[in-house]
């Protein structure tokens, strides 16, 4: 039980950090328009589903010691 958790929570923050990566990557002033563009995409809905899911994994799953 312990490993799978922590298995899962790696996975997590993996993919936390390649979202935030996604997010803030710089580029030129065209790819920025262009990101801009695509804010309301389906992949923009897609990220903000899963980081509300991590958030609230993290809030229910919480127990101090």
């Amino acid at each position: 039980m312990r490993l799978k958790f922590i298995k899962m929570l790696c996975f997590l923050i993996v993919k936390l950090f390649k979202l935030i990566s996604e997010l803030t990557t710089k580029g030129t002033k065209d790819n920025v328009k262009a990101n801009f563009i695509n804010n309301q995409s389906p992949q923009k809905n897609k990220n903000q589903r899963f980081l509300k899911t991590m958030v609230k994994f993290f809030i229910y799953n919480y127990q101090p010691k």
